[in-house]
């Protein structure tokens, strides 16, 4: 699996629109992949949680559609929403990782 920084810094700009909760969001998606890279389900499952709670008070995303017009972004993102709820590790991390390539390209 690719290096989870990466992935945070190619979620980065959609989480920083809102410095109240938005920070905090994008330390919840660092937990995220650093929980999946240890293979921690429970973690990172708590970790999305958070990341979710923290996208509903910012008006420019939605618990569906986070990263806006991105809309494989936004596939991915319900792949590694339902695969974490499914408690699939290895799911988990393929679509994290797709999640990286989308946000990169």
């Amino acid at each position: 699996m690719s290096s989870i920084s990466s992935v945070t810094s190619a979620i980065n700009p959609y989480l920083t629109t809102n410095q109240n909760g938005l920070g905090q969001s994008f330390k919840n998606v660092k937990a995220i992949g650093s929980a999946l890279q240890s293979g921690y389900v429970s973690t990172a499952q708590s970790a999305l949680a958070k990341f979710q709670q923290g996208l509903q008070g910012n008006p420019q995303t939605s618990a569906n559609q986070p990263f806006g017009k991105n809309s494989q972004a936004n596939t991915d993102y319900q792949s590694l929403t339902s695969a974490l709820q499914s408690g699939d590790l290895s799911g988990a991390q393929k679509a994290l990782s797709s999640l990286q390539t989308d946000l990169s390209a």
